[in-house]
C-alpha cells in the first residue's frame, strides 16, 4: 500500500513549503494548488490501492482506532512565547470530540514527557518559512501525528498541514477547545482536500462559475448522469456538495453562486474541511470517513496499541494533603504541595497563584508532573505574608478534558528570624497597567505595619502628585490613587517608607 507516482508533486513542494493560512475564529487554511494537489494525490492513490471491501471491513470490525499524537510547543531561542499547555489539552479534547464518530481517538504518544518543549526562533518568527519547515521535518517523532505549536510572530495566519513534510503547524491562538483548526489540519493529514479544492486563492460569490478554474474542471452540482464530475473534480467526493467558497465565510451560505450548467450551489456548511466558521463546522461525510480509513490503512496504523489507562479522569476528586487547605504557616523554606492520587491519572498540571482577597492576581508557577502526586515549590518563588491558592488537573494519554480541582488556599507568615528589608519584602504592584480610567489601583504588601508616602513623577523628573501618610497593615493593602488630572503618558511611582524606597512604571492610557 505504498504511495507512488508522487515524485513530480513532491519536487514541486520542495520549491515552496506549504503555507496553509488560518484566520482566527474561522476554520480552514488557505492552500496553494500545488500543495492541495499533493493531498488529493494521496487520497486518489489510496483509492486505487486499497479496495472498498478492505476499507469497509476495517470500518465495520474496529471498535476504536487509537492514533498517537506528539505535540511540540516551540518558543524562541530564549525559551519565551510558549503556548499554554491548557490550550493544547483543550485542542486535543476537541479533536477527539470531532473524530469520535469516525471511531478514531487521539492519544498522547508518550506516557511521560507527553508534550515536548523546544526553542527555535525560526519557527517562532515564521512557522511557514523554509528554515522552520526544515527544523520541524528533522525533529518529528516517529509513527505518530506530529503537531507543532508556536507564535509565528511575523506570520499570524500560518496554521497548516505540510504534505511534503507530513506534519501539522498550529498557530498558538488557534490551539483551544473552540477552534476547528486542529481537526481541519488532521483531516488534511489523513488525505482530505478542502471541499472547495481548486478554488484556493480565487474568491467566488455570485454568478455562474466557469467550466474550469486554475486549469482544473469546476465541480458541477449534479451528482449523477452525464453532467456529473463529482468523483474526480474538486475534493473527489460525491457526498460533499459543490463548494466554491475558498474565503472565510459564516453560515448559512446566502450567495447566488451557480455551477457551469446554471445549477444553484448549496455547500454543506457543517463540514470540517470547508472554510465556514468554527461555529458552523462539526462533521465529516461517509466518503470522507472512508478516505481517512484508507489513509490509516496505508500508514499501517490500523492495529496500534490501546493506551493504558484509557479511562476518564476527574479533577473534582482531587483532595489536598499538604499544605492543608486554609492553613497558615511560617515560610521557612521550600513548600511541597501534595494531593491524593487520582485513579487512572498518569500526570497532573499544577497551578500555583497568588491571590488578593481570594481572587487570583498572579500565576507563580505552572508545572506538569508525571508519576507523582506532589510538587516542590522553591522558597525563592514565595514570600510573606501572602495568600496563595493552588489547583490540580489530572490527565492521562487518552483523556485531557478534565476540569481543574477546586482551589486549595494557604497563607504564609514571616518566620521568627525574619529580618526586614524594604526592597525585598515590600511588594508593590499596579494591578491594571496601563491605567485607562481615573484611578490607579495599587497593591502593596508588607510584612509588618508601616507608614509610607507615594509620589508620581513625569519623565522629565517633575513631581505631579504626592500622597503622604499611607497607613499600611501587615499583608495585602489596596490603594486607589486619583490620576484623573494626569495626561496620557509614562510616569514613575515612588513609594517611600522608613525602610527605604521602591518604584514602578505607570502608564496612563485613557
Amino acid at each position: 500500500m505504498k504511495l507512488k507516482n508522487l515524485t513530480k508533486i513532491a519536487l514541486l513542494s520542495l520549491v515552496s513549503f506549504p503555507i496553509f493560512a488560518q484566520q482566527a475564529g474561522l476554520s480552514g487554511c488557505s492552500v496553494g494548488l500545488e500543495d492541495g494537489a499533493l493531498i488529493k494525490a494521496r487520497m486518489l492513490e489510496n483509492r486505487r490501492n486499497i479496495s472498498p471491501d478492505a476499507i469497509a471491513a476495517f470500518q465495520n470490525q474496529r471498535a476504536v482506532t487509537y492514533i498517537p499524537v506528539k505535540y511540540t510547543i516551540v518558543g524562541d531561542n530564549a525559551g519565551g512565547g510558549y503556548v499554554d499547555i491548557d490550550q493544547v489539552f483543550d485542542m486535543h479534547c476537541d479533536l477527539n470530540n470531532d473524530y469520535r464518530t469516525q471511531d478514531v481517538q487521539f492519544v498522547l504518544k508518550d506516557a511521560t514527557n507527553s508534550v515536548r518543549y523546544a526553542n527555535n526562533t525560526n519557527v517562532y518568527n515564521d512557522g511557514s518559512g523554509f528554515s522552520a519547515s526544515s527544523y520541524m521535518i528533522s525533529n518529528k517523532s516517529a509513527n505518530c501525528v506530529n503537531i507543532y505549536l508556536s507564535a509565528s510572530v511575523n506570520n499570524q495566519v500560518a496554521s497548516y498541514y505540510s504534505g511534503f513534510g507530513d506534519y501539522i503547524f498550529v498557530l498558538n491562538q488557534m490551539a483551544n477547545g473552540s477552534s476547528s483548526t486542529g481537526s481541519h489540519e488532521v483531516g488534511h493529514f489523513f488525505s482530505l482536500p478542502h471541499t472547495f479544492f481548486g478554488w484556493e486563492g480565487t474568491n467566488f460569490n455570485d454568478g455562474t462559475a466557469p467550466n474550469s478554474v486554475g486549469g482544473d474542471p469546476v465541480e458541477r452540482v449534479a451528482r449523477s448522469g452525464s453532467g456529473s464530475n463529482c468523483n474526480s473534480a474538486a475534493d473527489g467526493f460525491c457526498d460533499t456538495p459543490s463548494d466554491y467558497i475558498s474565503y472565510r465565510a459564516f453560515c448559512p451560505y446566502a450567495q447566488g453562486g451557480r455551477d457551469p450548467q446554471g445549477a444553484q450551489i448549496d455547500p454543506t456548511e457543517s463540514l470540517i474541511m470547508s472554510y465556514f466558521a468554527d461555529a458552523c463546522v462539526d462533521s465529516f461525510t461517509a466518503n470522507q470517513k472512508s478516505a481517512m480509513a484508507a489513509d490509516i490503512l496505508s500508514r499501517n496504523w490500523s492495529n496500534l496499541a490501546v493506551p493504558t489507562p484509557n479511562a476518564v479522569v476527574s479533577g473534582t476528586s482531587v483532595t489536598a494533603t499538604a499544605p492543608a487547605s486554609g492553613s497558615t504557616f511560617q515560610l521557612t523554606g521550600n513548600v511541597t504541595l501534595t494531593w491524593g492520587a487520582v485513579p487512572n491519572a498518569t500526570g497532573y498540571i499544577v497551578v500555583l497563584e497568588r491571590t488578593l482577597f481570594g481572587t487570583p492576581i498572579e500565576t507563580i508557577q505552572k508545572s506538569v508532573v508525571y508519576g507523582t502526586n506532589s510538587l516542590v515549590i522553591p522558597a525563592s518563588k514565595l514570600t510573606f505574608p501572602r495568600q496563595y491558592t493552588w489547583k490540580v488537573k489530572p490527565f492521562n494519554q487518552y483523556q485531557t478534558c478534565s476540569a481543574y480541582s477546586a482551589p486549595f488556599g494557604f497563607t504564609t507568615q514571616a518566620p521568627a528570624t525574619a529580618v526586614e528589608n524594604f526592597a525585598s519584602s515590600f511588594d508593590f504592584k499596579i494591578l491594571s497597567n496601563p491605567v485607562s480610567n481615573s484611578s490607579a489601583e495599587l497593591l502593596m504588601n508588607v510584612p509588618n505595619p508601616t507608614v509610607a508616602a507615594l509620589s508620581i513623577f513625569a519623565m522629565d523628573g517633575k513631581q505631579v502628585l504626592n500622597v503622604n501618610n499611607l497607613e499600611l497593615n501587615a499583608g495585602d493593602n489596596v490603594e486607589l490613587v486619583d490620576v484623573s488630572s494626569l495626561n496620557n503618558g509614562l510616569y514613575i511611582i515612588v513609594l517611600t517608607s522608613p525602610l527605604g524606597s521602591i518604584q514602578q512604571k505607570l502608564m496612563i492610557q485613557k
